[in-house]
Order: C-alpha cells, then sequence, then structure tokens
C-alpha cells in the first residue's frame, strides 16, 4: 500500500479553547447560551456536569465528529470526540485537511499506541505546560490513500467494540456478585435477614497496621519482599502498579505485621478510605504501612471473601464512610479501636461458604475475560502500528457503504464476498490474515471473534438457581459422544449459535464448558490435549478433510439478519432471547445439524 509521509501540522491544524471567566457560567440552558466543554465532560458522561456560557464570537467551539486532544496534567493526550459546543482551554481542536486526511483515520491515528506515547513523552516533561502545535511539528504521519484511511479506520474501530464488549462482561460479572451478596444476605446495614452480630474484634485473629520504613520513598528496593501501600488497594482489586518492595533488615521491623494469605487488606487513612480487598498469594512475602490495615479472620466463623464484599457492598461503605469523617476531621480516617468494635452481621457460616464458592467461580471466569481484554487490546496495538505504517492491504476489507449481492461468508475463511452489516466481526479476519501472510482463516482469530458468551450470565441470578452455579459439573465429565447426542436432541432441525448453546449447557444441563483462549494455552501448553467449546464445535464441522468428532456433523453459516439471506429456525427459547436483540447483534454465525 502506497503511502506519503507528512509532518502532522502540515495536513492538519490546531486549535486551542477558550475560557470566559466563570462567573458567566451557568447550570440552566438560557436563550443565547451554549454548552461550555470541559474534559471531564466527555470522560465522566454520567455526571451531570453540564454547564453553559453566553454564546460569542470568541468562543472556540466544536461539533460532535471534531477530533479534541486533551493538553495538560493527567488528562494530556486523552482523545475526545462525540459532544457539540465550545470547549475550554485544557482542549485542542484538530482541523485536518479532509482532501489528505480522514477524520475518522485522524481519531484512530490519534488514539494508537504510536502517538499517545510520543504525547505521553512531551507531557512527562512539562504535563503543566501541556504540549503545542511546535510539539507536534515534531511528529511524522505515514498518510495513505484516503480510500484506504477510510478501510484502517474501519478495522480498528471493530477492535474497540471487541475490547469495549469484554470489558463490559467484566462489569456484569461484578454486578452479578454485588446482587448475589444482596440476594443471599440482604443489606448489611438494615439486617433485615435477622443475622447475628458480632464486633469485628469477636471474629477475627487480627487487626493491625504497619508503619513506612525510615527513609521513607528513597529507603525502597527494586526487589525483595513487597511493601503494600493503600495505592495498591481498590475495591475487591490488588493493583500490582508502583508496588514498594523492602529488604529482610525493614521487613524485620516490620514483623508484627506480616501478611498472610487470605487476609482482607482495608485502607484506612486518607482519599482511598474504606477500600477493601484480598491480598494476592503472588505478593507475598509481604508487610503492610500504616494507611492499611490487616484484617485477618476466625476462619470456623467468619469467611474471609464474605467479608471483603460485607465491606465494599453499597450501604456498609457509606456506613464505614461516616465513621471516617466523624466528628468533621480534616483527613478521612478509621482507628484501630473503630475497626475492633464495628459491628458487623454474621450469617452461619456454611452459607458464608457457599457464597465464597460462587465468588471463586466467577472470579475464574472474570480471570479469563481480563486475559482475552489483553490479547484483544494487544490484537488492536498490532494492527494499527502496521496499518499506520502501511503495511497491510486492506483492499479486501468492505466499507458500510460497498453493498454486495449473492452473499456466502464465513469468518474463518478468507472472504472473498462480504457485506456492510457484518460489523465487528467482517474486517478483522481479513487483517490478521494479512498480517499473518495467511491464504486461509486464521485459527488464532477465532479465539478474539468467537462469539462473546458473557451473556450466560448477565441474569444468572434471575435463571440459575444459586445451587445450580455451585452444583455445575466439569465439562471434562462429558464425552465427545455424549455433548454430540445431548447437541442432536436439543437442537434437530433448528439453527444455533454458539451463545445458544454456552446457555443451554450451562443453564438447562448444567455444565459450564471449559474454553481457553491461546494465551492460556501458552502459559500452560498441557491443556492443548484437553477439550473445550472451541475446541468442539470446530472438530464437529463439515470439511472436505476427515472430522476428529465422528458424532456430530455442523454446518456453519453467517446469517444476516439485515438481508435474511437464509430462513433460520429457532426453538422458541433461543427465539426469546434472539428477538431481544437488534439487528446488528442478531447477524453472526449460526449451526445446523447435517444427518
Amino acid at each position: 500500500m502506497e503511502v506519503i509521509k507528512y509532518k502532522l501540522t502540515d495536513v492538519c491544524d490546531f486549535q486551542g479553547g477558550s475560557q470566559p471567566p466563570k462567573i458567566e457560567w451557568s447550570k440552566n440552558k438560557q436563550d443565547g447560551y451554549i454548552r461550555m466543554l470541559q474534559i471531564r465532560d466527555f470522560t465522566q458522561r454520567e455526571k451531570d456536569n453540564v454547564e453553559y456560557v453566553n454564546d460569542s464570537n470568541r468562543l472556540k467551539k466544536c461539533k460532535k465528529d471534531d477530533v479534541l486532544i486533551g493538553r495538560y496534567g493527567a488528562s494530556i493526550g486523552k482523545i475526545l470526540t462525540g459532544l457539540e459546543g465550545a470547549y475550554n482551554v485544557a482542549i485542542m481542536k484538530t482541523i485536518p485537511n479532509e482532501k489528505l486526511l480522514d477524520k475518522k483515520y485522524l481519531l484512530a491515528l490519534l488514539r494508537g499506541p504510536i502517538f499517545q506515547k510520543f504525547i505521553q513523552n512531551i507531557g512527562g516533561r512539562a504535563a503543566q505546560a501541556g504540549f503545542n502545535k511546535e510539539d507536534l511539528s515534531k511528529y511524522t504521519i505515514s498518510l495513505p490513500s484516503i480510500d484506504n484511511q477510510k478501510r484502517i479506520a474501519y478495522v480498528l474501530s471493530d477492535c474497540q467494540i471487541l475490547v469495549k464488549k469484554r470489558k463490559e462482561s467484566v462489569i456484569l460479572l461484578d454486578e452479578l456478585l454485588k446482587s448475589t451478596f444482596l440476594e443471599m444476605f440482604g443489606d448489611p446495614v438494615i439486617n433485615e435477614k435477622g443475622w447475628t452480630k458480632f464486633s469485628l474484634d469477636k471474629i477475627t485473629t487480627k487487626i493491625g497496621s504497619g508503619s513506612t520504613p525510615r527513609g521513607g520513598k528513597d529507603s525502597y528496593k527494586d526487589d525483595g519482599i513487597s511493601l503494600i501501600r493503600s495505592l495498591n488497594i481498590h475495591d475487591n482489586k490488588f493493583l500490582y502498579k508502583k508496588l514498594a518492595f523492602i529488604d529482610n533488615e525493614q521487613a524485620l521491623k516490620l514483623k508484627n505485621v506480616i501478611v498472610e494469605p487470605n487476609d482482607v487488606l482495608f485502607n484506612i487513612t486518607g482519599a482511598s478510605v474504606c477500600r477493601s480487598t484480598i491480598v494476592p498469594n503472588d505478593v507475598l512475602p509481604a508487610r503492610v504501612n500504616q494507611h492499611v490495615a490487616i484484617l485477618r479472620t476466625l476462619s470456623q466463623s467468619l469467611n474471609h471473601i464474605y467479608l471483603n464484599h460485607l465491606l465494599i457492598s453499597e450501604n456498609f461503605k457509606k456506613y464505614l464512610y461516616k465513621i471516617a469523617i466523624v466528628g468533621g476531621a480534616t483527613r478521612e480516617a478509621i482507628t484501630k479501636d473503630q475497626l475492633q468494635k464495628l459491628i458487623i452481621p454474621v450469617p452461619t457460616i456454611s452459607i458464608q461458604n457457599k457464597f465464597a464458592q460462587i465468588v471463586e467461580k466467577v472470579e475464574t471466569i472474570k480471570q479469563s475475560y481480563h486475559i482475552h481484554l489483553q490479547e484483544l487490546e494487544n490484537l488492536y496495538g498490532s494492527i494499527s502500528q502496521k496499518a499506520f505504517k502501511g503495511e497491510l492491504d486492506l483492499s479486501k476489507v468492505v466499507l458500510e457503504n460497498e453493498k454486495k449481492k449473492n452473499i456466502d461468508v464465513s469468518p474463518f475463511t478468507n472472504l472473498k464476498k462480504t457485506n456492510s452489516k457484518y460489523k465487528v466481526i467482517d474486517s478483522i479476519p481479513l487483517v490478521v490474515d494479512e498480517m499473518k501472510g495467511s491464504s486461509s482463516g486464521s485459527t488464532d482469530f477465532q479465539d478474539f471473534i468467537f462469539e462473546d458468551v458473557s451473556s450466560e450470565l448477565r441474569n444468572v441470578d434471575d435463571d440459575v438457581k444459586v445451587d445450580t452455579i455451585i452444583n455445575l459439573k466439569k465439562w471434562g465429565d462429558y464425552s465427545n459422544q455424549k455433548l454430540s447426542e445431548l447437541i442432536k436432541k436439543r437442537f434437530k432441525d433448528n439453527h444455533f449459535s454458539i451463545e445458544m448453546l454456552f446457555k443451554y449447557f450451562y443453564k438447562i444441563i448444567g455444565v459450564r464448558p471449559s474454553y481457553f483462549t491461546s494465551e492460556i494455552l501458552k502459559k500452560k501448553p498441557y491443556l492443548n490435549n484437553q477439550q473445550d467449546l472451541k475446541k468442539f464445535v470446530f472438530s464437529s464441522i463439515h470439511r472436505d478433510e476427515k472430522k476428529s468428532n465422528p458424532y456430530l456433523n455442523l454446518k456453519q453459516q453467517f446469517y444476516n439478519a439485515q438481508t435474511e439471506n437464509f430462513d433460520l429456525k429457532l426453538l422458541t427459547t433461543d427465539y426469546e432471547f434472539f428477538k431481544e436483540k437488534d439487528k446488528n447483534q442478531r447477524s453472526g454465525i449460526y449451526f445446523s445439524i447435517i444427518e
């Protein structure tokens, strides 16, 4: 693909914002007023931050499709778009020469890892000073034709949609745990289920915090024994970034705060007060500093997983925060005495343990989702770097406005015919094939476009009893023959998607199919010899070569809900699930049984 190199400022102008005096700002829209955009309007859209100013010629304005860049501080390099109004001085607007530079391509380029690294280096030099046009003039870009720019932007948009879906899947799992906790235990502040209450000192074996070694940050080591600080503790999450280390001599002085497996770590001071998580085993051995308390449970009375989820539950956290700011203190804090006297509801240990089993199963799923998310982000980075260097042939990628007839496609083969409505999974396989120099479908890419099965957990608390989640059968307990028989019995004369198949096994049969991503297989090669849902389905698809699963013969077809390119036959229960989706979501791979 032919490309021409330009300085970024030769093909794109940049315009800083304006800053009317705060006295002229208003929360209410009035005649002659225009919305005043700040960075938080783009990054915190769920909050009501909308403000307006009197419209005038001195204001700098943007449209919804304009691409903007954050200029200062922590927001330097943030790429913003999608809102219309005037914008302030913390934002810079891009004005591309659209004969040479497509807006969507520019958006993808600025969001890409190469430009972000460039802009962060500038920001690291002087974050508060920000950057200016002269800084941007030092950045060189390679521009293909406008047509190819549009195709690159389309492919990268597909990647971002996949990343967004996976992130949403993780959020849904977190919401599942919250709703399961409330269903099993009720509101811990109201305690409407009447659980027996105890003070925390009666059901723990340790409550205590540590200190910072003499010398502070300058005394930290490159490796050694972990020193856990408040910045590492987030609700039900441990952040490894900036994890500090100390040596044996320093650790000896903190021997009263040795962290043990299953300890609950609770932030007791500052802006992060009341955050809680369970220590991950891979940071041990470890100590805590003075801002973090160790809560070690009496295991026969209090399950550490139950305690952690109690502390991070919405209403109990509000209750804790009130304790932290009692007396109008200038700095939020919870003392050791307050923790010891903290009264909590304590259900029977059997039901606590039951909840803990559910959490462990969901966390296992979440971990695999995080691995998959990392794979997708790596894919995005790899595609963007090659695309922006002009190293990919994108001639086969079909844009939304390029419709073709006589559709006969499969995303697992090298597509020769495609359709503009095959959002997400139509363009990326082609690009991956091109990157690999392959003339056929990318086997590895099946890990990325294999249908998202996260929705089987979206309403699991409504559709599946807690006992079912606990007592799920193991996927490995079923032979290929047995699985094939179940599928033939269930879906005879009907079509089904991977998602429908997953829901059937999970909700009706009571078995959660295994699913091993390529990253997992790299780390655990022995799993290559084990069956998972992906291998099972693809071993059953009818091809010219010999199939590895002789018990089931499947045909795969791509269904386009826009054109309804074939007669899709679904079971009633699957149709109820299907009809809730929009046409883009309905489109995808469906299987049928060949007798």
